[in-house]
C-alpha cells in the first residue's frame, strides 16, 4: 500500500488514509548503530516509538476515534 492511499478505517468502516511513519520508514524499528555507531552494534534495534512497531498508521477522515471519546 501506498502512502496516501484510501481505504476503509479498520474501526468505523468509514473512509481513513494510510501514512508511513516518518521516523523508521515503514520499517517498524529504529537502527541504533545508526543513531550512535561507538556504542551499538550494527544489528541493535528498537521498536519505533512513534508508530509502536507498525510501520504507518491509519487517519480516519470521519473521526471515529473522538466519536468514541464523546460517547
Amino acid at each position: 500500500m501506498d502512502e496516501g492511499d484510501p481505504s476503509e478505517c479498520p474501526v468505523c468502516g468509514g473512509y481513513a488514509i494510510y501514512y508511513e511513519c516518518w521516523d523508521c520508514g515503514g520499517d517498524g524499528y529504529r537502527e541504533l548503530y545508526d543513531d550512535d555507531p561507538l556504542w551499538y552494534d550494527e544489528d541493535d534495534t528498537e521498536t519505533c516509538s512513534t508508530c509502536n512497531g507498525d510501520g504507518h498508521w491509519w487517519v480516519c477522515k470521519s473521526a471515529c476515534a473522538e466519536k468514541e471519546q464523546a460517547a
